[in-house]
């Protein structure tokens, strides 16, 4: 009898073990739309950078403690002290004209809650005595869908 319980728990458990819950695959339009959601605030983003305008550039941010931003070696406290030094870096080196763009801009939709950019571009701008600077410049963004919408968690630059 122990022999029979003991072999019908151990079938229980290797049944329930081989048994996986089906994810939702996301169908391409779903795909489509997620990736609009989220190309749509990073416009909201880069729009900001080019109007000179850092609140604009970090609204996009989520306010979680957790959220990360690293540019070059620097890792930011806080997307606060981040947004502080562009409004800084805006305000000292008054560049008279930004402009971005981006080529290639990759997303990819890891759930219907996570989505990475991967960016290269560069980032021209006229300094104070007219003098065209561009900067090439590579981002890795992590996006989550939260209440208020999509936000970026994570994210690094390279220039």
């Amino acid at each position: 009898m122990k022999h029979l319980f003991f072999s019908l728990v151990i079938c229980s458990l290797f049944c329930c073990s081989c048994t996986q819950s089906k994810k939702h695959e996301l169908t391409n339009d779903e795909k489509q739309q997620i990736i609009s959601e989220v190309e749509t605030q990073w416009k909201i983003s880069c729009d900001g950078i080019e109007q000179k305008d850092a609140q604009k550039t970090y609204s996009v941010f989520s306010s979680n403690d957790g959220t990360k931003y690293l540019r070059e070696l620097h890792l930011f406290a806080s997307i606060e002290e981040a947004e502080k030094q562009y409004a800084d870096w805006f305000r000292i080196s008054n560049p008279r004209n930004l402009k971005l763009s981006f080529n290639p801009i990759i997303y990819d939709v890891i759930s219907p809650d996570f989505v990475v950019i991967t960016a290269i571009g560069s980032l021209v701008y006229l300094d104070s005595v007219d003098t065209e600077i561009e900067t090439n410049i590579g981002y890795t963004v992590l996006w989550q869908k939260e209440e208020e919408g999509w936000k970026i968690i994570n994210m690094h630059t390279s220039l």
